[in-house]
């Protein structure tokens, strides 16, 4: 499986598959599904956060993922937006009540505008590389077809460069630097 982290905004594939919803009459040629889940860290320096070891306090994070997929069998691939979330200390008892849970695009939406974001990841998979080239593809095709204007108050040749930047193919995933 490859992996590439795509030049590619959250908001412009929430936008490119509403507008493809539309056009295809609810029925797009997509398989979209939407998940919001929980990562509880129970392990982590409790000082840090002004707290004892004793007390009942897991640290937690949101992970929120939109995942799009075509629905064919040859140059398949899997577009994922990933949005994480820091929610802080909760206590165990509110823990137990955070559990998986499936959203709308809406709501999807409501999350890349919350608080506490600690990043938003898009990234494609695909089985080879060569398939990358077939997401290419399907992705300037819906961009051709559902034009997506980027509102921001700056000239428009700073416009121009950074619209002309995204469409450019993605580039591979590179590796994280650690910095501890």
């Amino acid at each position: 499986m490859k992996t590439f982290i795509l030049a590619l905004s959250a908001s412009e594939v929430v936008h490119l598959l509403r507008d493809e919803t539309k056009t295809a009459k609810g029925q797009p040629e997509l398989n979209t599904t939407c998940e919001k889940d929980y990562i509880i860290e129970e392990d982590f320096y409790h000082r840090v956060y002004g707290i004892s070891d004793e007390e009942q306090f897991d640290l937690v994070t949101s992970v929120t993922t939109l995942t799009v997929e075509p629905r064919r069998e040859s140059g398949y691939w899997i577009l994922s937006v990933i949005v994480e979330r820091e929610f802080g200390l909760v206590s165990t008892s509110e823990e137990n009540e955070m559990t998986s849970t499936e959203l709308t695009l809406d709501e999807f939406e409501l999350e890349l505008s919350a608080k506490g974001q600690k990043g938003i990841t898009v990234r494609v998979i695909t089985q080879a590389s060569a398939v990358k080239r077939d997401f290419d593809y399907w992705l300037a095709d819906m961009r051709v077809r559902h034009p997506w204007k980027i509102e921001v108050a700056r000239p428009d040749a700073t416009l121009r460069r950074e619209r002309n930047r995204s469409i450019a193919t993605s580039y591979p995933a590179h590796p994280k630097r650690h910095t501890d």
